[in-house]
């Protein structure tokens, strides 16, 4: 049976792979297999339930994420973010700015956040702009309503799992814009950022730009649904609300075995990697391990799940 992972993965041999834990040693560390969307449906839905996520290239035009991209990057233009004289739709990052006024989203850095909860940095006037507008982004039409209710993912989605007109998208996403010289978000399982319901939704990641092997895209653990000492959704019950909601939190024992993983102490799967276009769409099973960068993240519930 053909597997779900390119086993052509020579490109990991030139490069160097880090995360907030340090450096991912090569013998821990494979490529993902891209999908297109000329794959046989029953086909994708085998790599999907055996691998925890499918990566099905192409899926959004190109010039639909592109307008978004765009309009993101023009919201944050009056912060200084982006390099001078360039094209918003660019993302070209100001190399003459303090990084640490432009936090990523979502990231969790300790640190990073006044009592608040508004971004801080060396600048506080520009890094609470940095985060008042990047947080703004979400509710703008042409984010929440154009993008993350894309006509072509919903419709996949629903061709994907089966639901057919019971395909309802969840209206919790986050627009992630890690930025250089900043820690993304660490590891973590999708099932935490919506603990809300049964195991029955999948969510997913777009990239808004086009991202090189080692430019800081997605990187998931192989098999890593499997990884979990128990499924959330066992205690999703006793939580209560704002714990349900929290999207970065971990239990201790989770946490230091994620620690572990990155730094190759585990007996565990190795972690893949991708080269990403604007417009693909990496869709993950919600108790699925990995890394996010900066992209779009939205999620699909069966209704009545």
């Amino acid at each position: 049976m053909p597997s779900a992972v390119d086993r052509s993965d020579s490109i990991l041999d030139e490069k160097e792979f880090f995360v907030n834990d340090g450096r991912l040693e090569r013998e821990w560390i494979g490529m993902i297999r891209p999908t297109t969307l000329d794959t046989a449906l029953e086909e994708m839905r085998r790599r999907y339930e055996e691998d925890g996520h499918l990566l099905v290239k192409g899926l959004i035009p190109r010039e639909d994420v592109l307008t978004a991209r765009r309009k993101y990057f023009e919201m944050l233009q009056p912060t200084g973010f982006l390099e001078a004289g360039s094209k918003p739709v660019d993302g070209r990052f100001n190399k003459e700015v303090d990084p640490l006024n432009f936090p990523g989203v979502g990231a969790g850095v300790k640190g990073s956040t006044d009592e608040h909860g508004r971004t801080k940095g060396p600048d506080p006037e520009t890094a609470r702009l940095f985060g008042d507008l990047a947080l703004k982004a979400h509710g703008e039409d042409w984010y929440k309503e154009d993008f993350c209710k894309h006509p072509a993912v919903h419709n996949f989605v629903a061709k994907l799992t089966g639901w057919g007109e019971n395909t309802h998208g969840i209206t919790r996403t986050l627009l992630r814009n890690n930025t250089p010289g900043n820690k993304a978000i660490g590891v973590h399982y999708d099932h935490i950022f919506l603990r809300y319901g049964e195991d029955s939704f999948i969510t997913g990641w777009v990239p808004i730009g086009d991202i090189k092997i080692d430019g800081g895209g997605l990187i998931y653990l192989e098999k890593g649904m499997q990884q979990q000492t128990a499924p959330l959704s066992q205690h999703r019950h006793v939580l209560c609300p704002c714990v349900r909601i929290c999207a970065v939190q971990l239990t201790t024992t989770n946490r230091a075995r994620a620690r572990q993983r990155s730094r190759g102490q585990l007996h565990a799967p190795r972690f893949r990697c991708g080269v990403y276009r604007r417009g693909d769409q990496e869709c993950v099973q919600p108790e699925h391990d990995g890394w996010r960068a900066p992209g779009r993240r939205a999620g699909w519930v069966r209704k009545g799940a």
